[in-house]
């Protein structure tokens, strides 16, 4: 990089880069984002080629990871069935068996997040996960609601690593017009890896009424027993072989770790600085965009916990068995499965799916052009009236034996729709915030709301109004409603931001300028700015 003319100088004391050019601003150096050093002595002009063949690899290890082996997928698969097995349980005899009364089965469900707020990391969560699935091991010894509380609540430590991890990793190997459809598709294990191993409970309690087990344990024991046992073996791959940044990617060559840290760097959200900037926390609390994604998140994960753990105790209430109950929550998450990868292809088609050189292509309205395409918020509004229709059937048929069951069973299943939603708000937290410190305490703030959403959720839940749950639904429209209204506003904010960038940069004569080359946007891309400082940061919304 130090060859490249007009752009950088040595600097005679440190051996820094600095940049000299009038259009980048003064300090940035090589180090000031730590993945700046895979950029030394590399070509930073790559072939279209190139891309596309990092890109598939980075796919074809990255994403099975996430999606088999932590946060909402084996991450985001065998951690929401961990922590939802709980529901399917609850259908079968663990009410009975721990003596949970009243409002004690809510609050074994809180207890679940109210440990997620205790934790926050990155690389430790493969340790996380080995933790994770001792707890889950822990469960089956339980005899009462306190000894459940507390595996619930260790359940909601050892996750906190997860979703903020992946969440950042995400946004630090993709570029924003590839993030969709990859959040979606890690996300996805949330809801196809249930419906694996609805069925293996299904089969275990089938077993168990015609033969007696080889060892004398309750079937919902056995439920931990086998999670346990997958999440530790799933716990070790991922703590050997999961990536923290595209320059310590251990499947990249010397050439491609150059190549992905440059592609990132050239759509200015930054990879990854180790320095806490006091500047950016600040920022990030002033920055109203953050606290919206925060109360979208909030009011979208109301909905999903009626599916997590509630939803075999409202389908039994239709007058179905504990086993039958298991087998017809299938369809709740086949449709969230199949249905969230699509809508995150099609708004990454919408996005100018050419790739990342687009950016450097463009002149700098054009960037904002690229931005007025997308419709990833209008996406998560429909997606959310569609959810909220279906509640409202829910409340208007509630399950009373005897009543129409067919009808409200399809609506109970269409509620499923916005768990698709859980992937977009989470590629919105990543791709709309730049600089590290703010992006990982935008992050941060976003799940913190997750996580007392789903603290607060089943206390809406009581055990009086089983199974029509009157006042859990009446939340959950509400949620439903705000996540609506959110979805629309935050659009219509990321274009007014937009508007006024391209219109101070026309006032400035920025516009009549030539595109930026690759060594200046590699340079704004690499010097840790947040998007409020970056004037080429576009939104998207």
């Amino acid at each position: 990089m130090s060859n490249t003319p007009g752009i950088y100088e040595e600097k005679p004391n440190d051996g820094h880069v600095e940049a000299v050019n009038p259009d980048v601003p003064k300090g940035v150096t090589k180090y000031e984002d730590d993945a700046g050093v895979a950029l030394e002595g590399q070509d930073l002009h790559f072939t279209d080629d190139e891309e596309r063949r990092l890109v598939r690899k980075t796919d074809w290890i990255t994403i099975p990871l996430m999606e088999l082996t932590m946060t909402k997928a084996i991450g985001c698969g065998v951690l929401c069935v961990d922590k939802n097995v709980l529901s399917s349980a609850a259908g079968l005899t663990l009410l009975t068996d721990l003596g949970l009364t009243g409002s004690m089965y809510s609050w074994a469900v809180s207890m679940y997040y109210v440990g997620l707020l205790r934790y926050h990391a990155g690389r430790v969560v493969g340790i996380a996960f080995i933790l994770w699935g001792i707890s889950i091991f822990c469960t089956m010894a339980v005899q009462d609601y306190r000894g459940l509380f507390a595996c619930r609540f260790l359940l909601g430590i050892f996750e906190s690593a997860a979703v903020p991890a992946f969440t950042v990793t995400t946004t630090r190997l993709y570029v924003p017009a590839e993030q969709s459809v990859r959040f979606t598709i890690w996300a996805a294990g949330n809801t196809g890896f249930p419906v694996i191993f609805l069925l293996i409970f299904y089969g275990l309690g089938r077993v168990s009424r015609c033969a007696p087990l080889m060892i004398e344990l309750t079937v919902y024991r056995w439920f931990y027993c086998l999670l346990g046992s997958v999440t530790l073996i799933f716990g070790v791959v991922y703590l050997l072989v999961f990536p923290d940044r595209p320059d310590n990617c251990w499947w990249y060559t010397k050439r491609q770790k150059a190549i992905a840290v440059a592609r990132i760097a050239r759509v200015q959200t930054g990879v990854k600085n180790h320095r806490f900037k006091g500047s950016q926390l600040k920022e990030a609390l002033m920055d109203p965009k953050v606290w919206m994604c925060g109360w979208m998140f909030a009011f979208q994960t109301p909905a999903p916990g009626i599916a997590a753990n509630f939803l075999s105790l409202i389908i039994k209430g239709y007058g179905y068995t504990g086993l039958q109950s298991l087998v017809l929550q299938i369809p709740t998450y086949v449709i969230p499965t199949v249905l969230a990868p699509l809508v995150g292809w099609l708004l990454s088609s919408n996005r100018h799916l050419r790739n990342s050189k687009s950016v450097r292509k463009a002149l700098w309205t054009d960037l904002l052009e690229m931005t007025k395409t997308d419709r990833q918020q209008l996406a998560l509004a429909f997606l959310s009236i569609v959810a909220l229709v279906s509640q409202v059937v829910l409340y208007l048929h509630p399950p009373v034996p005897g009543a129409n069951r067919v009808i409200p069973l399809v609506f109970v299943h269409l509620m499923s729709v916005n768990l698709c939603n859980w992937p977009l708000v989470l590629a919105l937290t990543g791709v709309n915030f730049s600089g590290t410190t703010k992006k990982q305490t935008a992050v941060a703030i976003t799940y913190m709301f997750y996580c007392v959403s789903n603290i607060a959720t089943p206390q809406a839940f009581l055990s009086s109004q089983a199974p029509r749950y009157q006042d859990g639904l009446i939340w959950v429209m509400t949620a439903q409603t705000g996540l609506t209204v959110l979805a629309v506003a935050f659009w219509f904010v990321c274009r007014y931001q937009n508007a006024r960038r391209d219109r101070e940069a026309r006032l400035s004569g920025e516009g009549a300028l030539a595109p930026p080359t690759d060594e200046e946007l590699i340079a704004w891309g690499l010097a840790d700015m947040t998007d409020k400082e970056n004037h080429r940061f576009v939104y998207s919304g």
